[in-house]
């Protein structure tokens, strides 16, 4: 009999402890984020002080050295190298924004990783390769006051210039729908019509001396009480599209070596 009480009380403590440790792994993203927010406010007003170009918000994409101010691209001509410049329809987070930056380095078809030369959009090329896409998963973008933090959904290629802003949700729908079957990762973010997007672009000659082909990483706002953790990324089957140019400019930087 007082086994029996035993071993129920030692049955009853175990699971208790399991409970309590689920409880902590499911708590502990929300106190140890992977991505941490930086204000960036103030940068956007000291900044604005010695710019030719009015300043719209601050850009900062994890993993990389981007991080910098964004111009009204209503009023900048796109040929100004010196900045990188947003379209946007109103001075607050819309439905989509897409933020433009010029590549002018990082042209091959083996993209450098976080080459400290690389000072415009040219960092944003890193997210073609797998294992940097699994632990760089957050853009930080700053309008106004506050600081808003994006999750990525898909990263790929295109010479599809969709760029319109301010999507109806039919339209919204569609879009997430064709960002995801491009993409070369599945993120396991889940996106719908009701979020809010944000679109980085960048050109391209990983194909070459193609002119028509941008790159683009897309982002979802982190939706409220959102674990700010890691997902689980996959190549997709369109990563085999790339996978094998990657491997032939890897070889060639290899045979100039």
């Amino acid at each position: 009999m007082l086994n029996k009480i035993h071993n129920e009380k030692y049955l009853y403590l175990t699971i208790l402890v399991l409970i309590i440790i689920i409880i902590i792994l499911f708590i502990l993203p929300y106190f140890h984020p992977t991505y941490k927010i930086e204000d960036r406010v103030g940068n956007i007003k000291k900044q604005q002080k010695q710019a030719s170009a009015t300043i719209q918000g601050w850009i900062r994409v994890e993993g990389t050295n981007i991080d910098y101010p964004v111009v009204d691209g209503n009023t900048m001509e796109e040929d100004n190298y010196d900045y990188t410049w947003m379209r946007y329809e109103t001075d607050h987070i819309q439905n989509r924004i897409a933020i433009l930056g010029h590549n002018l380095l990082n042209v091959s078809h083996h993209p450098l990783i976080t080459d400290p030369h690389h000072t415009r959009f040219e960092q944003l090329l890193s997210f073609v390769y797998t294992d940097f896409a699994k632990q760089n998963q957050f853009i930080q973008f700053t309008i106004g006051n506050d600081n808003y933090l994006y999750r990525i959904y898909a990263i790929y290629f295109t010479n599809e210039h969709d760029n319109a802003l301010n999507l109806e949700k039919k339209d919204m729908k569609e879009y997430i729908k064709k960002a995801k079957e491009k993409s070369y990762f599945d993120f396991g973010v889940n996106v719908n019509s009701n979020d809010k997007l944000i679109t980085l672009i960048t050109c391209t000659r990983f194909f070459g001396n193609r002119n028509d082909y941008e790159f683009k990483v897309e982002g979802r706002l982190v939706r409220k009480l959102e674990k700010i953790d890691n997902k689980r990324v996959k190549e997709t089957k369109q990563y085999k599209d790339i996978k094998q140019t990657l491997e032939e400019g890897e070889k060639n930087e290899e045979t100039k070596a």
